[in-house]
């Protein structure tokens, strides 16, 4: 984990490396969490599912002028969407 923007409170993971423009790599941090290759790990993480089906529940979205990306992950119960 790596401090966001020198910020010691706001840990990222250091994946992606600064544009100078913050809404393109916000909109970047969005596009890969909803990747196969992520979901595939997060099925294996949360168990008795699929990547193409933890696709399909989960949405990943840039919020307006932040570098915040909002993930939301749907399910049958509550428990289990937030394991996704």
């Amino acid at each position: 984990m790596h401090p966001v923007n020198g910020e010691s409170k706001l840990i990222g993971l250091g994946l992606i490396t600064s544009t100078g423009n913050p809404t393109g790599d916000v909109a970047t941090a969005s596009s890969l969490v909803t990747t196969s290759e992520v979901a595939a790990l997060a099925a294996a993480k949360v168990g008795n599912t699929n990547g193409r089906d933890i696709l399909g529940q989960v949405s990943a979205v840039p919020v307006a002028q932040s570098n915040v990306v909002a993930v939301t992950a749907t399910a049958t119960t509550a428990e289990r969407a937030q394991a996704i």
